[in-house]
Order: structure tokens, then sequence, then C-alpha cells
């Protein structure tokens, strides 16, 4: 399954409940995947009704990502694959072992490794790096690695989120 191993939302729902946004960005990250089991082309930002009764009858999970380094990581980026020398680690057989790359060129980017299912953002083909510029992400869009889909939010969205856990 994608996300094996990764947190819960309900993981950092006590930090957002006591800590300010600073100390929770401190603590945890300033960006995060979230990955909804069971739900296509999730988009937590903007919550639907049916998201929020899925919350109240725990039927939603969902798996959080830091967009972080690992520590010690050799390299100037944040790497997503399905092994687990990556910074993010999806186990799910549609991602390659090294799938893409996130940079922080003024804001958080995305380019695709060479990975043989393609990075996608909100739909649109992420280019390799060499052949085009990185894309920009901004909280609420949608990150698909292989087949597997999540949404990107910043360190607020997640405290909002993690809020409304109900477990």
């Amino acid at each position: 399954m994608s996300g094996e191993g990764a947190p819960s939302v309900a993981h950092y729902r006590e930090d957002a409940e006591q800590l300010p946004l600073q100390a929770f960005m401190d603590q945890h990250a300033h960006h995060f995947l979230v990955l909804h089991s069971g739900l296509k082309a999730p988009s937590v930002a903007a919550a639907t009704l049916a998201e929020d009764r899925a919350f109240e009858a725990g039927a939603l999970a969902l798996s959080v990502f830091p967009v972080r380094r690992k520590p010690g990581s050799a390299f100037r980026f944040v790497s997503i694959g399905r092994t687990s020398n990556n910074d993010i680690v999806v186990a799910d057989r549609s991602v390659s072992k090294f799938h893409a790359f996130f940079v922080q060129e003024g804001k958080s980017a995305v380019f695709d490794g060479g990975s043989a299912n393609g990075t996608f953002v909100n739909g649109a083909a992420v280019p390799k790096r060499g052949d085009g510029e990185p894309v920009v992400l901004c909280p609420g869009d949608t990150l698909k690695v292989g087949a597997v889909e999540m949404s990107y939010l910043d360190a607020q969205g997640l405290v909002e989120l993690a809020r409304r856990w109900r477990h």
C-alpha cells in the first residue's frame, strides 16, 4: 500500500492544537504531502462535505509525508521514490525507485527524476531536470507520482486538517 510507515494526520493533531504555527513548522516541516486512501484527486485545502463526513465516520485514512531532507542527506533536494534511501518513501509499484525531487528556488518546486510513469501537478506533466523549468507548487495542488495522488499542503493547511481530525 502507498504510504506505509508514514504518520497519519492524527500523529500531528496534538501539536497542531497546542503549538503556535512557527513552532509547529520548526518541529515538523513547512510543507507536506497528504495521501488520501480511497479518494481520487484529493483537495485537502478545499475539503468537501463528503470528506468532512468521512472524517467524522473515521473512514478516511490520511498519510502525511513532510517535505524535507532526511538528517544527514548529502543532497540539496528532497527526493521522493519507492526505496528507503529517498527522503519521502511511497511504497507503490507505480512509483520509481527515484521518482521525483523537490528544489527550493525561492518557492518549492518539483522535477521528475526520470521516472517510468511520470510526475504530474494538477494533471500537467512535470519536466525532467534539463528538459524545462521545475513546476512551482502551491498549497492545495495535487501531485501525482506514478498512480499515487497526494495533496501538497503548507503547514497552515496541515494544522487546519489535523485540528479537524477526530481520532
